[in-house]
């Protein structure tokens, strides 16, 4: 199953005021923007490095995210696949599979819709004790690294790092590093705050 953490959004605010601002109350103006997003649709590109074999693959697809614990991931190219959460159930889907997972009875489906929802929700920057958080400015974007203490997530990350722009304060891309010392890199675009979504696109049957 693919590794990956998706793209959370959050309003507006002057690059002066985020200079000015400590971590504490960086993290408390992010929580408050987020907590004020209902849904999040977006289109996101995709890069993995893979140490072992030393070659860089790329897909690009949809993120639909609401609200109500429902989280749809599409990849569209180079080939159809869909991850969707629906509350305590996960699909996972492709051109030539479909499996259904009930997230409370499978370890690591749990793990990842639990920091799927975190990330899209900004609770991370709450739980202390799954994450050291750190926040550093630089010329270009705000850099939030997030280092896991839990076993459970070490087994697939070592790090997270969300960039955050100083201009529009929403996260245009993702790093991650996983334990084999695989590189995924996530860059979002064309991103729509608060829109209404079909909820035929979390179905899950």
């Amino acid at each position: 199953m693919n590794r990956f953490l998706t793209v959370f959004l959050i309003s507006f605010i002057s690059t002066t005021s985020i200079f000015s601002q400590s971590q504490s109350e960086i993290k408390e103006r992010i929580i408050s923007a987020i907590k004020s997003t209902n849904t999040i649709e977006c289109n996101f590109s995709q890069t993995k490095h893979l140490k072992i074999l030393k070659q860089e693959l790329s897909a690009k697809g949809k993120l639909f995210f609401t609200d109500t614990d429902c989280i749809r991931w599409q990849y569209t190219s180079p080939q159809s696949y869909s991850i969707v959460i629906n509350r305590n159930k996960m699909l996972v889907e492709s051109d030539k599979n479909k499996t259904i997972t009930d997230i409370n009875k499978n370890r690591i489906a749990r793990e990842i819709a639990k920091i799927m929802k975190q990330a899209l929700q900004g609770n991370f920057l709450q739980k202390e004790d799954e994450f050291e958080v750190s926040i550093v400015n630089n010329n270009s974007s705000m850099e939030i690294t997030l280092k896991p203490k839990k076993q459970e997530i070490k087994r697939m990350f070592s790090l997270i790092k969300l960039y955050v722009s100083h201009s529009t304060y929403m996260i245009n891309r993702v790093e991650i590093s996983e334990r084999s010392g695989d590189l995924t890199t996530i860059s979002f675009s064309n991103i729509k705050r608060n829109t209404t979504i079909d909820t035929k696109v979390f179905k899950i049957d």
